[in-house]
């Protein structure tokens, strides 16, 4: 059998591919489709394939579907995911190999912005004769408007509106100091280690999930083996920084860091980030018997 990301299977340590199942299952929401398309038992393990067609990609199309598996009382949430996309070409541009193959295997019109994502699961039992999957797409992210905050600042109030809801919360900024963070020790680079970290209240509590997000890049690395030069950006726009050291350090206090800079921080623009559920959780029960086993 020749499939698409041939010997993808092998490298997630899932071993031979022993039965595939074409499944063909839509789940649909008001503004978005997803099929389930192909389902393969493997030694060690079940991939999952989607398939989502879209008149253009936009936000939502960047956003992944969480896939559980559940059979019986077990639930198996995916280790591992992949995906790519598909963009029309014109005639003699050149097309993305990877997708292409997708676009082959599951005969999808090439005309169409389309949406691939495979998921891997451990799984050691028999196959099952019917297998039920909850398909939950990812949160929607909203941003508020930018605000400054010095460092040494102390009780600032904030007033912020969610973009969505038209809701007002107040953040009361209770500290605002720069930090030094642990940064790894590696021969020949420098990593930034100054950030600018925060402690707030924000009132009432949101009912959707609320972060505070540096603006701005943080520094790059150095490395200092032939002189100055930059290798990498970390933090910044995506938010990687301050959202992984978020936490909570006493009842109704939260914290958020900076992006990480060379030098003490002065300032930092802070983005109001609101994950919003927009789209409800689907169900799925799949039978699997000869009908939807595929021959290859």
């Amino acid at each position: 059998m020749t499939h698409v990301f041939e010997g993808e299977f092998v490298h997630q340590n899932l071993g031979r591919i022993r039965k595939e199942f074409r499944v063909d299952q839509m789940c649909e929401w008001e503004t978005r489709k997803a099929t389930v398309r192909g389902l393969f038992f493997c030694e060690h393990g079940i991939v999952i394939d989607t398939c989502e067609e879209f008149d253009h990609l936009d936000e939502q199309a960047m956003q992944y579907l969480n896939i559980t598996l559940r059979e019986k009382d077990t639930q198996v949430i995916p280790f591992c995911a992949d995906g790519t996309y598909w963009v029309p070409v014109e005639a003699g541009e050149a097309k993305d190999v990877r997708a292409e193959k997708w676009m082959e295997y599951y005969q999808c019109d090439q005309e169409r912005f389309w949406k691939f994502q495979r998921y891997f699961y451990e799984w050691t039992g028999e196959i099952p004769k019917r297998l039920e999957l909850s398909v939950k797409p990812e949160k929607t992210r909203y941003e508020g408007t930018s605000f400054a905050v010095k460092a040494g600042a102390v009780d600032q109030k904030v007033e912020v509106m969610h973009p969505v809801t038209k809701e007002y919360y107040e953040l009361n900024i209770k500290e605002s100091v720069d930090e030094r963070i642990e940064v790894p020790d590696m021969e020949g680079l420098k990593f930034p280690e100054h950030v600018l970290k925060i402690t707030y209240e924000i009132a009432p509590q949101p009912k959707d999930d609320f972060y505070l997000q540096d603006r701005e890049e943080g520094d790059t690395v150095w490395t200092t083996a032939h002189g100055k030069r930059s290798v990498s950006v970390i933090g910044g726009q995506s938010g990687p920084t301050s959202v992984f050291l978020a936490g909570t350090i006493e009842p109704g206090d939260q914290v958020a860091y900076s992006s990480p800079h060379f030098y003490p921080v002065k300032e930092t623009i802070w983005k109001p980030v609101f994950y919003r559920q927009e789209l409800e959780e689907k169900y799925l029960s799949i039978r699997l018997d000869k009908s939807c086993l595929k021959q290859w």
